[in-house]
């Protein structure tokens, strides 16, 4: 009789000890629901992508994308495809503050003089958002129908590859203005040149067609390349200060949540 009211002492022990386990796991699951509640209500996303990453073993670089949107060939003004392209970049809060240019010609401006920089940086190296090299220089970048590109241009603002399509660019191979004498006729295939089509080139190819793979008709809307100011090392910008707070809240949570499980099954 002892024996079995000893018995059923534990057992009555054992089940009070399961019941505050089970109510212990209870409270951290809602801990953990509510730190989970309030990332999302903050606007912190569930899982970030690497939206940029800086090439390594360099100094200073610039970045280049076929932009995620589109616009049509058709002005004749290269600031206006300069402040497209800065738009799109300033879609991607992650990227470096720098300034942005069209990787295009009109009739004013080739696009190798575009993309020129004073003090000169022809020999800095051009790399993808993602950290892959392109080009080792402005040179290499229009040397590609010669010597092919590293990779193929085929990445948008955000790190998203793939896209392989037509890109609006006004420029022969060499960065020059799409315009072709033959006899007594012009043949202007610059953005905005006033014919009815402009030059285009090919995004993701490594060679020349990368920038030169012929005309089309200028009412089609399709992207266009973006490429950086330069860069230096060091000026990546840091995580907003809410993400840290918020990171640092979970961790928080996360360790008040396993310490109050150890108190329990003590």
């Amino acid at each position: 009789m002892r024996g079995w009211l000893f018995n059923s002492t534990n057992l009555q022990a054992a089940d009070s000890r399961m019941t505050d386990a089970a109510t212990t796991a209870s409270r951290s699951t809602a801990w953990l629901g509510a730190s989970a509640a309030l990332a999302c209500l903050l606007g912190v996303p569930a899982i970030a992508h690497a939206a940029f990453i800086p090439p390594a073993g360099v100094t200073a670089y610039r970045l280049i994308f076929v932009t995620a949107d589109t616009t049509s060939p058709t002005s004749s003004t290269i600031a206006d495809y300069n402040a497209f392209a800065t738009t799109e970049a300033q879609n991607n809060s992650n990227l470096p503050s720098t300034t942005w240019s069209a990787v295009g010609s009109t009739d004013g401006i080739s696009a190798a003089s575009n993309i020129a920089c004073t003090p000169d940086c022809s020999g800095i190296p051009i790399f993808l958002v993602d950290g892959t090299e392109v080009a080792s220089s402005i040179t290499a970048l229009f040397s590609a129908a010669t010597t092919a590109l590293q990779n193929g241009i085929n990445e948008d603002q955000f790190g998203t590859v793939g896209y392989s399509g037509y890109v609006w660019t006004g420029s022969f191979s060499d960065g020059t203005q799409a315009i072709t004498t033959l006899g007594n006729s012009i043949f202007d295939e610059t953005l905005g040149g006033g014919s009815s089509t402009a030059e285009y080139g090919h995004a993701g190819n490594t060679s020349g067609l990368a920038f030169d793979n012929g005309s089309f008709s200028n009412t089609q809307p399709a992207p266009i390349y973006a490429i950086s100011g330069v860069i230096t090392t060091g000026s990546t910008p840091v995580p907003e200060p809410i993400t840290a707070s918020l990171l640092a809240f979970g961790g928080l949570m996360t360790s008040l949540v396993r310490k109050r499980r150890r108190q329990h099954q003590a």
